[in-house]
This record gives C-alpha cells, sequence and structure tokens, in this order.
C-alpha cells in the first residue's frame, strides 16, 4: 500500500537578520546616549569652570586688601603704632604681605581648583582683575598715612585701603566714595568698591547674591618671626 507523504512545511523565517539589525539599532542608541551624555558633562564642566573663574576673580581682590590691611597693621605694631609712609608704603609692607601670601599659598595648595583665589604674588602690581577685563588699583587713604593707629578718631570706620578705578604703584590719595554703579560686577551683578578700615574688615566684599565673604588672614601672621631663643644650659645658669 503507498504511503501519502507528510505535509508540506514552510522554513521558519530567518532570524538571524534581525537580531542584527536589533543590535545594531540599541548599539546607535547606546553610542548616541553616551555622546549626548558626553556634550552634557563638557558644557556642565565649562559652565562650573567659568563660574569658578568669575567668583575666584572677586575673591582673590577681597583677599588682597584684606593682605594688605593686615601687613599695614603688622608694621605699625613693630614701629611703635605708627602706620607706613605713603611714599613707598607697598615696599614697606611687602616683606608683611609675603609672608601672608606664602601661607595662603600653602592652603590652596590642598585644594588645586582654589588657586584662582591666590592675590598677585609680591612684587606684583597690587590690582583686582574683574570681569569684562576691568582692573582696578589699591590706594592708601592719605588721611591715615604716617599717622599712629592710636591717633585715629574711629578706627573701626575709617577707610584705611580702598579700591579705585585708577591703576598705579603706591597710590596716596584722600578717600572718596566712588559712585557703586561704575563698581566691576561679580558673577555678572554689581558689587560695591572694596574698601577696608583701620581697625578691622567687616563685610570685606558685598554683592546682591552674597553678604560678606570673610578669610583667616591676621596681622600676627604677617608679623616678622622672633628669633627662636636657644635652650639654657647648665653651664649658662650657673654664670
Amino acid at each position: 500500500m503507498a504511503q501519502s507523504p507528510p505535509p508540506f512545511r514552510m522554513p521558519p523565517p530567518p532570524e538571524a537578520k534581525a537580531t542584527n539589525v536589533a543590535n545594531r539599532a540599541c548599539l546607535f542608541i547606546v553610542i548616541g546616549l553616551v555622546a549626548f551624555c558626553g556634550v552634557g558633562l563638557f558644557i556642565l564642566v565649562f559652565f562650573v569652570q567659568g563660574l569658578v573663574t568669575k567668583v575666584s576673580k572677586g575673591a582673590s581682590c577681597a583677599v588682597m586688601f584684606e593682605m594688605v590691611q593686615s601687613s599695614a597693621i603688622a608694621y605699625s605694631r613693630e614701629h611703635n603704632g605708627k602706620l607706613p609712609d605713603g611714599t613707598d608704603w607697598e615696599g614697606t609692607i611687602e616683606p608683611y604681605y609675603a609672608r601672608l601670601y606664602a601661607k595662603m599659598e600653602t592652603e590652596l595648595k590642598k585644594a588645586s581648583f582654589l588657586k584662582g583665589f591666590l592675590p598677585p604674588p609680591p612684587g606684583q602690581p597690587l590690582e583686582c582683575h574683574s570681569e569684562n577685563n576691568v582692573v582696578t588699583g589699591v590706594a592708601y587713604n592719605a588721611d591715615v598715612a604716617g599717622k599712629k593707629v592710636s591717633d585715629v578718631k574711629d578706627p573701626e570706620t575709617t577707610v584705611l585701603f580702598y579700591e579705585t578705578d585708577r591703576r598705579g604703584k603706591n597710590l596716596v590719595m584722600p578717600y572718596k566714595p566712588l559712585p557703586p554703579s561704575k563698581a566691576p560686577k561679580m558673577v555678572n551683578e554689581q558689587r560695591d568698591w572694596i574698601k577696608v578700615y583701620v581697625s578691622g574688615n567687616d563685610q570685606v566684599l558685598k554683592s546682591s547674591s552674597s553678604s560678606a565673604n570673610s578669610f583667616d588672614i591676621s596681622p600676627d601672621d604677617a608679623a616678622t618671626p622672633k628669633p627662636e631663643r636657644e635652650p639654657k644650659t647648665p653651664s649658662d645658669s650657673q654664670k
């Protein structure tokens, strides 16, 4: 008896090509996401770096003024309470300023991204570099230059050094407030002209986004190191 042939069955469609297409699609999606994240990360880093640069310029200026003020007070403590003369006040306070700079440099080495907060090094012009390439200088108040600190009537409100739109070495001028509208900007916001007082630095740097910035700087850090005394020997005590 003849046997009937088995029913004809269609071969299954090839799945390899579909799988390859799906894998390629997933690969393209992953590459696109990585590229998108990379671009986003680059933009974020660029934005943060720009923000840090803008903030560091204002902070560096404030640090410089605190260091100049502390240097002048440290000098007065070692010269019978007399503030530096106005003839070469930058050269007079430079050794004190250098000690403060060394301290700040050591502290900021712990955070490399804060190097921009360092003020001008000793021997360089005492200037503030703000946004939009605005450069301002430091002026010594002629009304207190060369005076004794004890002779200043209101040391807490008497300006010692102040920011000015002029540039130059050993600037000495009577203090006159400058229009706030012409002050440099900090993070695209108007800030005050910086000034420091005879007795201290309350609210050195102000802006609409930050009420004050304070730094650990004092005249004690600027003082001339005292020579270490050699320990007494038993023979010295018997003399």
